[in-house]
């Protein structure tokens, strides 16, 4: 079957924004409890491997499985290779979310989550506005920025919270090195 032969509408993208959000809140939640305060403080390795382990396999696998489908849209092909990469990056956004959330006042993990949605939210208003993907990949022709942004937050909501937990196990079963 054609992708083309089902475009995704704004009502698909909202319908993904309420399950995103419901997982992000089911993982976020006990984080709040698992990682406290002086667990997160004291974690910026945990954060660091975990950010490049998640965000590292993750690109690896989306670019395999949706590069004709998404990426071969506004990527060069000689990009494909080069996702590993994104071990690096992500690596250091970890690292650049991690401290910025040590820096209020509040539950750091919370506001590292948060912050990672604002992340997802900035990476995607590039997407839509620098790389165009809205109008360059045929089955998301019919959307509207306002939806994806919004869809964006939530869906990074759930990664940086899979990070966190990564981090979590990290610090459990490695306390030696993180």
């Amino acid at each position: 079957m054609d992708p083309m032969d089902n475009p995704v509408t704004n009502k698909d993208v909202w319908g993904s924004t309420a399950v995103f959000a419901i997982i992000g809140i089911l993982l976020l939640l006990p984080l709040l409890f698992v990682y406290p305060e002086v667990g997160f403080l004291q974690s910026p390795r945990a954060i660091i491997a975990a950010s490049g382990i998640f965000w590292g396999i993750f690109s690896v696998f989306a670019f395999r499985a949706f590069w004709g489908l998404y990426y071969q849209h506004f990527y060069p092909g000689w990009v494909r290779p080069l996702a590993p990469l994104n071990i690096f990056l992500y690596a250091a956004f970890g690292l650049i979310l991690w401290f910025l959330a040590n820096r209020f006042n509040t539950v750091p993990v919370l506001v590292f989550i948060l912050l990672g949605g604002i992340e997802g939210l900035l990476e995607h208003v590039l997407g839509v506005y620098c790389l165009r993907i809205l109008e360059k990949v045929p089955v998301f022709n019919a959307l509207n920025p306002g939806p994806v942004f919004i869809f964006s937050f939530f869906e990074y909501i759930v990664y940086w919270s899979i990070v966190a937990w990564l981090a979590v196990a990290l610090t459990k079963f490695v306390p030696q090195v993180f």
